[in-house]
């Protein structure tokens, strides 16, 4: 049987101090206070996502704006990378850090398995790559397309310099090929991009309401979605979720096709009620394929630190055993 698959929205990062999106929103307010029009814009719209598509991508607005806006988002990034960086100091936070890291390890599968694993996500930020490290476990964790990952996790705290950026091939076959030469079992998706990934423009980071447009248009983040679908696709493939709350489109389209037609089973770890977690799907700004996706998920009310609490470090909770039992199959 195939490893099973694990996807982290913001909400994973948010177990460690890491933004949502109103605390986006108010990083990016608050950098662009002093321009009246584009603060309006956000105001109006109380979505910085729709706004930075509108002003960067869709022609609205000045020059002056949209320079101002991506000045903005990479403020509030590298504020995002400050709170990141001093993470595991952060007594608020109540996470096993070992624990975390054996868990993330099961995705990828037994040893000696022909199916390699899969951990994809659509945050940009760099906490895997700084607490979670390179491996996971026992099990070496490598960034999808053999990207050279940074060296983050020997001193998680330490600032980024230029040698950790990566700057992506044109080249639209050159991450399949690399690949298929490698050997490397346990892949590390990043869906979105990420904030130390480099273009001409700048950090590349899938922001806004057309991201499967812009991601069509670069090979690496078409390669990560193309191989996001074809592993949803196997048959009877299981999907943990762990903080994405269903807003990207591009993404519900794909999980909604997997449980209907290829027996997908889809289980979500968030803290939420039941009843908060159902208004996402069917409230006033309900998820796209909501209507599809919600009845057919099973939602464990559940944080991180209630799964792996640092006050019991290597005790197996109940919360653990029926979700070993329900994702890897052990014994509840």
């Amino acid at each position: 049987m195939a490893p099973p698959l694990l996807l982290t929205g913001a909400g994973f990062t948010c177990n460690f101090g890491g933004f949502l999106a109103d605390g986006m929103f108010a990083m990016i307010q608050t950098y662009v206070r002093g321009h009246r029009v584009l603060l309006d814009r956000l105001k109006q719209s109380r979505d910085y996502e729709y706004v930075y598509g509108g002003v960067v991508f869709g022609g609205l607005g000045g020059k002056d704006e949209r320079e101002l806006l991506l000045a903005a988002m990479k403020d509030a990034y590298s504020r995002l990378d400050a709170v990141v960086r001093y993470a595991s100091h952060n007594r608020q936070v109540g996470v096993d850090y070992t624990a975390l890291r054996q868990f993330i390890a099961r995705f990828s599968g037994t040893r000696g398995s022909r199916e390699r694993g899969y951990f994809f996500t659509l945050n940009q930020d760099l906490f895997v790559e700084r607490h979670l490290g390179i491996a996971a476990g026992d099990t070496p964790l490598h960034l999808h397309g053999q990207l050279p990952p940074p060296l983050l996790h020997q001193q998680p705290e330490r600032e980024l310099t230029p040698t950790d950026c990566v700057v992506l091939s044109s080249d639209s076959d050159h991450y399949r090929r690399a690949d298929e030469q490698s050997s490397t079992s346990f892949h590390y998706v990043k869906l979105h991009g990420s904030f130390n990934w480099q273009t001409s423009d700048g950090a590349l980071m899938v922001v806004g309401q057309a991201k499967e447009e812009l991601i069509a248009k670069v090979p690496i983040l078409q390669y990560n979605l193309e191989t996001f679908e074809r592993e949803l696709y196997k048959p009877r493939r299981r999907l943990c979720v762990i903080g994405y709350g269903f807003r990207d489109r591009h993404i519900n389209a794909r999980i909604a096709r997997a449980l209907e037609h290829h027996d997908l089973q889809l289980f979500v770890i968030s803290p939420q009620s039941i009843e908060d977690l159902r208004q996402s799907f069917y409230g006033p700004k309900g998820s796209h394929q909501g209507h599809f996706i919600w009845p057919r998920l099973i939602h464990w009310p559940v944080s991180l630190s209630q799964l792996f609490p640092v006050s019991s470090p290597g005790t197996r909770n109940e919360w653990a055993k029926v979700i070993d039992a329900a994702v890897f199959g052990g014994d509840a």
